[in-house]
């Protein structure tokens, strides 16, 4: 489940099950383990996401989208906590289809990948080196 900044992941995790729950049929069984974690909004003019923007467009020669798609990563969420800001980022298509079973991944978009970890690492370490 993915959760939208100022949703709680342990009420969260009680409406699922019983929601799911309400609807089990006569006789089954349900048993529901979780992995829970809060979710982490970033502002996009933060300084390293902005290196990582134009790192990304160095790389592919296309403009940076900042999209917010919602998550619950955990480490995620622990280096929000601490005021470190966290970069994620792919490649992905919607032509992947990514976690259906026809789930694909386009060879370039490894290459783009590979191209913008150089130019972010390159801009960080630049930024690293400033302060």
């Amino acid at each position: 489940m993915r959760l939208a900044p100022g949703q709680d992941p342990d009420a969260m995790y009680e409406t699922l099950v019983r929601l799911l729950r309400a609807k089990l049929p006569e006789g089954a069984e349900l048993s529901v383990s979780s992995h829970r974690a809060p979710p982490a909004l970033f502002e996009p003019e933060q300084p390293a996401l902005q290196l990582a923007a134009q790192a990304l467009a160095s790389a592919t020669g296309r403009e940076t989208a900042f999209i917010r798609t919602g998550g619950s990563v955990p480490i995620v969420a622990e280096m929000a906590k601490r005021g470190y800001p966290v970069i994620v980022g792919g490649f992905g298509l919607p032509e992947d289809s990514i976690h259906a079973p026809d789930e694909s991944y386009a060879l370039h978009s490894l290459q783009w990948g590979e191209a913008s970890a150089r130019e972010l690492y390159s801009a960080l370490a630049a930024l690293r080196r400033r302060a």
